[in-house]
Order: C-alpha cells, then sequence, then structure tokens
C-alpha cells in the first residue's frame, strides 16, 4: 500500500462547492490566489489576442477602402 507524502495537501469541495484544502485556511488563501492570478493571465491574453485581431481587421478594411 502506498503511503501519502508527509506534506502532501488535500483538496476538496465543500457544501457551497468551493476549492478548500485540508491543510488550513492560509493555504486555502494560496489556492484561491494561484487560481485568481491563472485566471487574469488567460483574461489579458485573450484582451490582447482580441486587439490584435481588430487591428488586423481594420487593417485590411483600410486598404480595402484605398483600393477601392
Amino acid at each position: 500500500m502506498a503511503t501519502p507524502l508527509p506534506n502532501a495537501l488535500t483538496i476538496r469541495r465543500n457544501r457551497a462547492g468551493q476549492l478548500v484544502v485540508a491543510d488550513g485556511p492560509c493555504a486555502t488563501r494560496y489556492v484561491r490566489e494561484d487560481a485568481m492570478a491563472v485566471w487574469t493571465a488567460l483574461r489579458e491574453g485573450l484582451v490582447l489576442a482580441g486587439l490584435f485581431v481588430v487591428l488586423i481587421l481594420w487593417a485590411i478594411l483600410g486598404y480595402a477602402v484605398l483600393e477601392g
């Protein structure tokens, strides 16, 4: 039988459906902050990608208007 790691954290969902770490409130806060950092990075990446697409479409439309 495998023995658990001494510093392993148990992540589970509470009754409200939130992820909680069985190792205490500080660890729960860190998990939440890490998840928010990942979400923020994804959101910023999506915004930059959207701006890039808008810039390309604007350039294509401007070229089409100038060429007639």
